[in-house]
């Protein structure tokens, strides 16, 4: 990857709004409602998963391939690596993400690779919520090559993720000589509309949107933004004709899709979250909030979709993964109306990051819960940052001083 952009097209894994861990933690069994241990097959030709095809990544085929025994290129590491990525942002699919690690091969253990690989390697740590591992392998790229773009505006997207505002308003700035006018604008968007400035950031992005000249995937990277912006404004009728207009140009967009739901879900509207998500329960994220249609619904697919919810999770407690806290936190307290562990979930997740979603399922789980005082820090981030959000706010008013 060049390290000056200019016009240049930058991928699109820095957003902060692809950052939130909708990626899936798909399980390799089929467990049915009343299943209380490991699913056995019936029969030696029952389909338990269909795991990734070659999709022109043939290299990974078969153990010997994902170590080699000589030494990878680090540009033949980088380009595979690439390509795995790219793979796990159109699909979600978090075997893509152990892919991609395995593709850069020796590299990633090495305390200081060529400066491409930091970068790839930043983004699968991110991918995977390590913030602060990332975070430094970008320090460590950026010091090697400062004009790299792309390692700005992944460092930008990280920063804002986690609530560091000044740190990536910085690399936004930096970004602004290196990239085309819109990625320096979602950069600064994506920190206005979490700081206090969202409908200025909305204007800002209206006026970048109304020109022809802007690729496909670019234009449904912006409009999710605007989507996300005009929910921060309470326009919520307006963020989903924003979502669906995404959906209408990349209907592959997972985040655009779980979004829309929320919107969806928010104006009390389930049955047309069913039809959203009715093939989409592949990806935890995407299957909580189909799951949580459906129990406002009292749809007869509750009960199996709750107990695939509650595996999924029970196998990343195994795993020691700490991805989803989240999702889980949602889980716990809107599937299982338990508003304490709902809360200690959110306020872990809170420690790592601190999005809107992440602030308003711990202000809920301590309103449920009944636990005012444990969300002191929670209401001193909203304060600090001006944090604009009428459900945020209305919570916080619920909450009492």
């Amino acid at each position: 990857m060049p390290s000056r952009f200019g016009q240049t097209r930058l991928w699109l894994f820095g957003l902060p709004l692809l950052l939130l861990g909708i990626a899936a933690a798909v399980t390799l069994t089929q467990p049915g409602p009343e299943s209380s241990g490991p699913y056995r097959p019936k029969s030696d030709g029952e389909l338990l998963e269909t795991l990734p095809g070659p999709l022109g990544n043939a290299w990974l085929q078969t153990a010997a391939d994902t170590r080699p025994k000589a030494p990878l290129d680090a540009s033949e590491a980088a380009s595979r690596a690439r390509e795995e990525l790219t793979l796990y942002q159109q699909s979600a699919d978090p075997r893509y993400l152990g892919r991609a690690e395995a593709a850069l091969g020796n590299f990633w253990e090495e305390p200081a690779p060529p400066e491409p690989i930091l970068v790839l390697r930043a983004r699968i740590r991110q991918s995977n919520h390590e913030f602060l591992p990332a975070l430094s392998d970008l320090d460590r790229a950026l010091a090697l090559s400062p004009s790299d773009g792309q390692a700005l505006l992944d460092r930008a997207g990280i920063q804002t993720v986690i609530g560091r505002y000044q740190a990536a308003e910085t690399d936004c700035q930096a970004l602004e000589p290196l990239a085309a006018p819109l990625y320096v604008l979602v950069c600064r968007g994506a920190i206005s509309g979490v700081t206090g400035f969202a409908d200025t950031a909305y204007s800002d992005l209206s006026r970048a949107l109304a020109s022809p000249h802007i690729e496909p995937a670019d234009r449904c990277w912006a409009e999710s933004l605007m989507g996300e912006l005009s929910s921060r404004l309470g326009q919520d009728v307006r963020a989903e004709s924003h979502f669906r207009s995404v959906l209408a140009a990349c209907p592959d967009d997972g985040y655009a899709r779980g979004a829309l739901a929320d919107v969806l879900l928010d104006l009390g509207r389930p049955a047309e979250v069913v039809r959203l998500l009715a093939d989409q329960t592949r990806q935890d994220a995407l299957l909580l909030r189909l799951a949580i249609a459906e129990r406002a619904l009292r749809a007869a697919s509750f009960a199996a979709h709750f107990a695939d919810l509650e595996q999924r999770f029970e196998e990343a407690h195994l795993r020691g993964s700490s991805v989803h806290r989240r999702e889980e936190a949602r889980f716990q307290l809107a599937l299982r109306d338990d508003g304490e562990r709902a809360l200690g979930l959110a306020l872990a997740n809170f420690q790592v990051q601190r999005e809107p979603a992440d602030v308003r399922i711990a202000l809920e789980a301590a309103l449920v819960a009944k636990q005012p005082r444990a969300v002191g820090e929670v209401r001193a981030f909203v304060g600090a940052s001006k944090l604009e959000d009428p459900r945020i706010q209305s919570l916080l008013a619920r909450l009492g001083s």
